[in-house]
């Protein structure tokens, strides 16, 4: 029997014509286009010089890769699970052994005058290579399971003092982090200096859009990219578009109120590159 060649499929552009679909993972991420909009990304995107296509504009193009920084995708090649979606198109035993009396109470008060009490047991070590004493700080009841430590060679500031001090270099280690665990800087797909330019890119958009959904999220303002994608933007609905709407159906989710209040001032605002059509959220009947 003759072998027989099969052509070899082609992609086809997605069209927006009115019609209705679900979306197993995808339709979370939809939230972020209002804020991709009224940040002016859009308008930046567009005035870009990014390569485009015949079949693919540079706006679909950075969007497409933008979707999946947004989704938690380990590599963009590793896309198996999402390309057939159209709605897409993170130590110390012997610290439990402590007593009581060996840890002491220390409030510590933030920048706007809230605080918070903290269990802090402090010692003085003797930290290898190094070879010097060190000023040891165990910092229980802050949400983890196990006591963070602090190590620091200032034997004068305060207890609560470096704990502020340590709280704000956190941000800057969670920031970084990330970029690692979520955006995946640590696994570029490329050595090329180009492409490392244009996943770096990539990743502090996206980053960008996480937070200024983060900054209407009352509760979740300082939550990192995964914990948003989990808690809002890891979730499936239905997709409806006709000639002037597009509506977003969201499947009950524990968050989705919160949600939905952060995106009624984007209630039927017009989508720019959706010729025009407004824009809806809503919460669907089921999960």
């Amino acid at each position: 029997m003759a072998a027989v060649k099969l052509p070899a499929p082609t992609s086809q552009m997605l069209t927006d014509a009115p019609e209705s679909f679900s979306s197993r993972q995808g339709m979370g991420l939809l939230c972020l286009l209002p804020y991709l909009q009224s940040s002016g990304l859009y308008s930046l995107i567009e005035q870009s010089d990014y390569p485009e296509s015949q079949t693919l504009n540079r706006v679909g193009s950075i969007l497409s890769f933008v979707a999946l920084k947004l989704s938690k995708v380990r590599r963009y090649s590793v896309d198996d699970l999402w390309c057939m979606d159209r709605g897409l198109g993170f130590f110390v035993e012997e610290l439990n052994a402590l007593s009581k009396s060996q840890w002491k109470t220390v409030r510590v008060t933030a920048a706007d005058g809230t605080g918070s009490s903290l269990m802090v047991h402090e010692e003085i070590v003797f930290l290898k290579g190094y070879d010097k004493k060190i000023r040891q700080l165990a910092i229980a009841g802050q949400g983890k399971i196990k006591p963070a430590l602090i190590i620091t060679n200032d034997f004068d500031l305060p207890i609560n003092t470096i704990i502020r001090k340590y709280a704000r270099r956190w941000l800057v280690e969670q920031e970084i982090d990330e970029h690692l665990q979520f955006f995946h800087l640590n696994r570029l797909s490329s050595s090329m200096v180009i492409k490392l330019d244009f996943e770096l890119t990539m990743s502090i958009l996206a980053h960008n859009l996480y937070r200024l959904l983060a900054a209407d999220l009352p509760g979740f303002n300082h939550s990192t990219a995964v914990s948003l994608f989990d808690s809002f933007m890891d979730n499936g609905g239905q997709l409806g578009i006709d000639e002037e709407v597009v509506t977003v159906r969201l499947k009950k989710k524990r968050h989705i109120p919160l949600l939905l209040t952060a995106l009624e001032r984007f209630q039927n605002q017009p989508i720019s590159w959706m010729q025009n059509r407004q824009f809806r959220v809503m919460a669907d009947t089921s999960s």
